[in-house]
């Protein structure tokens, strides 16, 4: 997998989730996973990076989260995450990423 520096400024974060959420008002804004499965996941053998995935249950839109090696492979004989807490209704009260409420 190609290398590079994939960190954005706030106002380019801003813009882009902001968009977002004007645009889908009533869908998903986000989802928190904690520490420690990241820390699993990054820990195995060979894993240099996350991949994310969209997906969806019987109730809703999910992550699924799974380790990736150099080559960018999944590493899926080890951690892998889905359990996020969604945003609504998980959402924090004064993130800068979220558009303001009226």
């Amino acid at each position: 997998m190609a290398a590079g520096d994939h960190r954005i400024s706030l106002a380019q974060a801003q813009a882009c989730t902001h968009a977002w959420q004007k645009g889908n008002p009533r869908g998903r804004h986000a989802w928190m996973l904690p520490r420690e499965i990241i820390d699993e996941i990054l820990a195995q053998p060979g894993c240099t990076g996350i991949r994310v995935y969209v997906g969806n249950t019987p109730d809703d839109k999910r992550l699924v989260w799974v380790g990736t090696d150099t080559k960018g492979n999944d590493l899926t004989g080890g951690a892998i995450a889905q359990e996020c807490w969604p945003c609504p209704p998980f959402c924090p009260d004064n993130s800068q990423l979220c558009v303001p409420s009226s």
